[in-house]
């Protein structure tokens, strides 16, 4: 048993002293005993709560889903449901409250006990997933090159700040839109469409990347040449569930490009122009010896 502070939030006082002595039998802290749903969302924090039971039916106004609701919205703090309704109704509002656990009273011991250390434990996997997240966020955010990812069906969920900067388009505003109205791609010379990696990418379920010289045509008007890749994100029973697209701005590359292809130009035509000078010398050299 993993020993935490938990929060009773129960009407009933002498269920509440009854649960609190169950509570420190099995190891756990106590923190505090509320009736009232509105003091147990002001409180829950400043007692520094690891775990809620919350009783559904509440002395006040706010009713223990709702309390429920706040805290997980608020603080993220796991609430285990402690009621004597199970109607189909009362349990459809509880479960959008997300709530960790679910018990009936009366209950068992052994039930509350297994409960507890249930959603004890999913709220630890959670945390450790949200900080993976973040992580993984951060880094995606401090990448120079643009990031986008989709979900299947081509909506953007996720963009970073070089994304955002390439393509004109401020994050919120462009989350949930089709990728192909943010990234849209021509060729520099025919101006022609040029289909979007992503969209290929999760039709084919294959890697797919940008035809040389693609043009991406920014919000604002601006033609930014590009070059990158899409390539499809696979759920663990191997279908498709996104697409993720890397692309960069080419146009410092381009313009070392050109100006290579330019130094190259004046070079080989400095290089004739020497070859024409030698060869008129000594063209002028052969013609003045006879006349000499």
């Amino acid at each position: 048993m993993t020993p935490a502070r938990i929060l009773i939030v129960e009407d009933d006082r002498v269920v509440a002293r009854d649960l609190a002595q169950q509570l420190a039998t099995m190891g756990h802290s106590v923190v505090g005993m509320i009736s009232r749903g509105e003091e147990a969302v002001l409180h829950v924090v400043e007692l520094r709560a690891e775990l809620v039971l919350m009783d559904i039916r509440l002395e006040g106004e706010t009713d223990g889903i709702t309390a429920a609701q706040e805290i997980h919205d608020r603080c993220q703090i796991p609430v285990i449901f402690l009621t004597a309704y199970a109607d189909a109704a009362t349990v459809s509002r509880a479960s959008r409250a997300e709530p960790f656990g679910y018990l009936l009273k009366p209950f068992e011991e052994l039930q509350l006990s297994t409960v507890i250390e249930l959603a004890l434990h999913k709220h630890r996997a959670e945390r450790q997933l949200r900080a993976s997240e973040q992580r993984y966020a951060t880094t995606l955010s401090s990448i120079g090159d643009g990031i986008i990812s989709t979900d299947a069906q081509g909506r953007i969920i996720f963009m970073n700040p070089a994304a955002e900067a390439l393509a004109g388009w401020p994050r919120p505003e462009a989350l949930g839109r089709s990728i192909a109205g943010v990234f849209r791609l021509a060729h520099h010379i025919t101006g022609e469409a040029v289909e979007d990696p992503v969209l290929l990418a999760l039709r084919s379920g294959q890697a797919a990347g940008l035809p040389a010289g693609t043009l991406l045509l920014t919000r604002h008007g601006r033609h930014v040449p590009v070059d990158g890749s899409g390539a499809p994100v696979l759920g663990e029973d191997g279908q498709v569930i996104g697409a993720v697209l890397v692309f960069s701005d080419m146009t410092r590359w381009r313009e070392a490009e050109e100006a290579l292809h330019r130094a190259r130009t004046e070079l080989a035509h400095a290089a004739r122009m020497a070859v024409l000078g030698e060869l008129t010398a000594s063209i002028a050299h052969e013609v003045n010896q006879p006349l000499m």
